[in-house]
């Protein structure tokens, strides 16, 4: 009898640590290997269960990702795709079968040097070369589409001088601008010459010496492309001799400091005195963030801190600072997916079901970020590509917003999540009896053998009984931390942890641990009344 106690009581302790053993290794399962096996098991539910709870609306999986076209601009490309740097358009894919449990996609490229890709399909061509667009399935890793795209410099096609001097006199300076035709130009290098250097030089940056009078015709050609050059005729009067008012000092005005990419700002040189004279010029510190013209446009070209110098003369020369920002998008335009409209405009998904929401920013936007978020996570949440997931019955308000500098641009709406009837439980019962068993009931027989094991290592006595109470309490809660922990993508591949499914877990604990300690503890109390009024009794017998 004594060897058979032993060995049922080894045999509940061994169980308990199997079960923690087993849920631990589920809890490692990468995702899809997890979602294998609790396929396979909710098929053998299914061979088992009557036909009249058969789901109507299985899940469906994504068989297949196909990129149908690139537009940019209002040309769609399907296949030899070469664009230009700076250039920027949107990808249209399929999804098969079309009515995909899940048609969410997720975006990457080859080299975000080349091209850039964002979680709603937009793209941006960023450098010279080439780059592999990959989308794939966001419920499956193994399914996706890929497209190349070659992206070129932008060639000139055509140069203009501009800031051509009025009157040039003898002893006079003046720099030429020149104007790329597009005017983001990638290779913007030029040559400069003079018909008769003797009359007027030219240096590299265009700036021109006038040395006596005469006639000199000016070419810029660009070094690109040697076709593509301008002339312009210069004639140098004779000097002119008249009292020249020394420029004393020059500033400047026109600007407010801020700037925003692909705008201009034009800047204006005051001189003083009011009437000295002088010719001034203009510099930029970083090219690459903003330019100048001798005519004093800012052209900003990237995000950035820049100075704007103007000379004159000898007179010291003076800056200003200028701040381009990226540019926000005064609107946001919404598509929706998979998501009801009712004839009062009103939006509606179903509990349990998901759908999208596809956000387009201005053409003119730098800034691409796009967030989104629900007022009611517990109603319905809206991951960081736009789906959106029903959690349960009742209404929540999506916002969508784009932020850059304290400044938001934001559209929102609200969501009506309706509940699930009793008919659409039974046709869905699958998932539910597959979570539950899965969770809730591994854990409320984890909870059995718990109470077992920690009641046979702790004393019989009320304190112990108590004491293996809060222990076997802890030690529930803590494996169903420990198993969700592990799930997270740095443990495990493809899985996700959730609060949700701790106390899921804790719940199903507790629905097997409180009521056998109530019963472990109230027999121990009831065993000590019994043989405290068999002793009453027997003390009464002895007396008489």
């Amino acid at each position: 009898m004594k060897i058979f106690k032993i060995v049922v009581k080894s045999a509940i302790i061994a169980t308990y640590i199997g079960m923690i053993a087993i849920l631990i290794l589920l809890a490692l399962t990468p995702g899809e290997k997890s979602s294998d096996i609790s396929n396979s098991v909710g098929d053998k539910f299914n061979e088992v269960t009557p036909d009249v709870i058969e789901p109507e609306v299985p899940v469906v999986n994504v068989e297949s990702v196909e990129i149908k076209y690139l537009t940019v601009g209002s040309t769609k490309y399907t296949e030899n795709i070469s664009i230009f740097a700076g250039q920027s358009g949107e990808l249209t894919c399929k999804v098969l079968p079309n009515d995909a449990t899940n048609p969410s996609l997720n975006y990457s490229s080859s080299d975000d040097k080349v091209v850039k890709v964002y979680s709603y399909g937009k793209i941006v061509a960023t450098g010279e070369g080439t780059a592999t667009i990959t989308v794939t399935s966001a419920e499956n890793g193994e399914i996706m589409d890929t497209i190349t795209i070659s992206v070129s410099k932008i060639f000139a096609e055509g140069v203009e001088l501009d800031n051509i001097p009025d009157d040039f006199h003898v002893g006079e300076s003046h720099k030429l601008d020149v104007k790329f035709t597009p005017s983001n130009t990638s290779d913007k290098s030029v040559t400069w010459t003079s018909s008769d250097p003797s009359v007027v030089t030219v240096n590299a940056n265009g700036s021109l010496s006038a040395k006596k009078e005469g006639t000199a015709i000016i070419t810029v050609t660009s070094k690109e492309n040697p076709a593509l050059t301008d002339s312009v005729e210069i004639t140098v009067l004779p000097k002119i001799i008249v009292p020249v008012i020394p420029v004393e000092s020059v500033s400047i005005s026109g600007s407010n400091g801020i700037g925003y990419i692909g705008s201009d700002i034009k800047l204006t040189a005051k001189l003083f005195p009011a009437n000295s004279v002088g010719k001034v010029e203009w510099s930029s510190s970083n090219n690459s963030i903003a330019t100048v013209s001798q005519k004093g446009v800012v052209t900003c070209l990237s995000a950035g801190e820049v100075t704007i110098t103007v000379k004159c003369g000898s007179a010291p020369a003076s800056s200003i600072n200028i701040v381009v920002k990226e540019v926000l998008s005064k609107n946001i335009n919404l598509e929706f997916k998979d998501i009801n409209t009712t004839e009062d405009g009103e939006y509606t998904l179903k509990q349990g079901n998901s759908g999208k929401v596809i956000a387009t920013l201005d053409e003119n936007a730098t800034v691409l970020t796009i967030t989104y978020s629900s007022s009611d996570e517990e109603v319905a949440i809206i991951r960081a590509d736009g789906v959106i997931e029903a959690l349960k019955g009742g209404t929540t308000t999506i916002t969508i917003s784009t932020s850059y500098d304290g400044e938001t641009t934001e559209v929102s709406f609200d969501l009506n999540i309706e509940r699930i009837t009793l008919k659409d439980t039974i046709e869905n019962y699958y998932s539910v009896f597959r979570k539950s068993f899965g969770h809730y009931g591994a854990f409320l027989m984890l909870g059995i053998f718990g109470s077992l094991t920690y009641y046979i290592i702790f004393k019989k006595d009320i304190i112990g009984r108590l004491i293996a109470f809060g222990v076997n309490m802890a030690a529930g809660f803590g494996v169903a931390g420990l198993t969700e922990i592990l799930q997270l993508p740095y443990f495990t591949e493809g899985r996700y942890c959730s609060w949700k499914d701790v106390m899921l877990d804790f719940k199903g604990y507790c629905t097997s641990s409180i009521p056998l300690y109530a019963i472990i503890i109230g027999v121990y109390i009831l065993e000590i009344i019994i043989k405290r009024e068999i002793e009453r009794r027997k003390n009464s017998s002895d007396n008489k």
